[in-house]
């Protein structure tokens, strides 16, 4: 999808500009997304530039960089949400029509922007995804601000993890990690996304899968995307991630190995049975060193490691049998293994490093 000229001058004259110009096509598009259809041309467009009047102003180039809960962003999202997709489209650009899908509440409009993305080669379903996943973060860990950036890069991964999961080195990462010899070709990886409009939650393929009669086995996802490590076929660890500042940098939400559970004849235990391929084997460097991998191929330009007090697993008043993370188990997985390689902490609790720091393992 080609980057798109954006107008040229502030966010308030290009927005005047393209309402007075386009009044019937804005009166239609309204008439269309509201309940009550009896509006008037006259009433539609002035009602819109007054809102748009009382917007603080702006460069046009920075429409699709406002942060979720500035006043501009509130303003802007209104005055969008009552705009046609084209007409944003051809004064802001795509990202814009981006912002303004993850922005809008209104049903409506919401769909209208959606289809028109979908119309310049975007996937609805890894759209609508991205969205939701962007708003849970907004509120919780992260306590990220979106922007149009993050919406497509995770767009982009759902779409193309696969071929980027393809191009890894994993045997050259595999021996750099294993402490005793052994055959890294008994090791693969998988590309993992959660089930249609799912933003967490198990993958399908192994989703509570028997896999004799003593053992069953079941892989969580903590985001939409992330990377599975076999292990003669078997999933033993799984990393997930998801973008944060503003697209820029590849944000890994989980690490955690995975291990098959006893079964009694119909009971489940909650004891785990140890995984075979972890064994003498720094697992947590590898998985950290496949997702480099995958942020280097998307383009990022950082990539992350969530701090271990920011899981969303841990400090959870958990019931129906989930398992909690303690706090000191947390920061051994996440904090130390971060520490180890050469991560720097931020001021938000979180692990970051430049991409071009890690080195390729081919």
């Amino acid at each position: 999808m080609a980057v798109e000229q954006v107008a040229a001058g502030s966010v308030k004259q290009v927005l005047r500009q393209a309402v007075v110009s386009n009044a019937c096509v804005v009166e239609r598009h309204t008439r269309e997304m509201s309940l009550n259809p009896v509006l008037q041309r006259a009433v539609v467009a002035e009602d819109i530039l007054r809102r748009i009047e009382r917007m603080p102003d702006f460069e046009a180039r920075d429409f699709a960089k406002l942060p979720l809960t500035s006043e501009p962003s509130l303003q802007l999202r209104e005055v969008a949400s009552l705009l046609p997709p084209d007409l944003l489209f051809s004064c802001f650009g795509v990202d814009a029509v981006v912002w303004a899908y993850a922005e809008t509440h209104p049903r409506a409009a919401c769909d209208g922007l959606k289809e028109f993305l979908e119309c310049k080669g975007f996937d609805g379903v890894a759209l609508t995804k991205a969205r939701a996943a962007a708003w849970t973060r907004s509120a919780t860990s992260h306590a990220e601000l979106f922007t149009a950036g993050r919406i497509k890069a995770a767009h982009d991964i759902m779409v193309r993890l696969q071929e980027a999961v393809s191009e890894i080195g994993l045997p050259a990462i595999v021996a750099r990690n294993l402490l005793k010899p052994r055959e890294a070709t008994r090791y693969g990886l998988v590309s993992a996304v959660t089930r249609m409009y799912e933003i967490d939650g198990e993958d399908p393929r192994w989703d509570r899968k028997r896999l004799d009669d003593a053992r069953t086995l079941n892989v969580y996802l903590d985001t939409p995307t992330g990377v599975i490590l076999l292990y003669e076929g078997l999933p033993n660890a799984v990393a997930t991630f998801f973008p944060t500042d503003a697209g820029q940098t590849l944000m890994i939400e989980q690490l955690q190995l995975i291990a098959p559970k006893p079964v009694n004849g119909k009971t489940v235990s909650r004891r785990l049975l140890s995984p075979k391929g972890l064994f003498d084997f720094d697992w947590k460097n590898a998985m950290v060193a496949a997702c480099v991998e995958v942020a280097r191929f998307f383009g990022f330009e950082k990539i992350g490691v969530q701090g271990g007090g920011l899981n969303k697993w841990v400090g959870e008043d958990f019931t129906f049998g989930l398992v909690h993370l303690d706090i000191e188990k947390a920061i051994e997985i996440y904090d130390d293994t971060a520490e180890r390689m050469g991560f720097v902490k931020g001021v938000d609790g979180n692990w970051r490093k430049l991409v071009v720091e890690c080195e390729k393992i081919f």
